[in-house]
């Protein structure tokens, strides 16, 4: 995935950079994403996580 998002950011970046209605929540985004990668440095994915707090491990 790494791969296709540094491909892709320079326009996403580039297209949402005079909007504030862009550049508020990207950087919430970016917050929230930073905060949890700083939590534990090798956690499990966030999908993971979502998946073993729901306790969908029977299915």
């Amino acid at each position: 995935m790494i791969p296709f998002w540094l491909v892709l950011l320079p326009e996403g970046v580039e297209a949402g950079q005079r909007s504030r209605l862009v550049r508020g929540p990207s950087l919430a985004a970016l917050l929230v994403s930073v905060g949890y990668a700083l939590r534990v440095a090798w956690s499990h994915p966030r999908l993971l996580d979502v998946h073993e707090h729901l306790n969908l491990d029977t299915l």
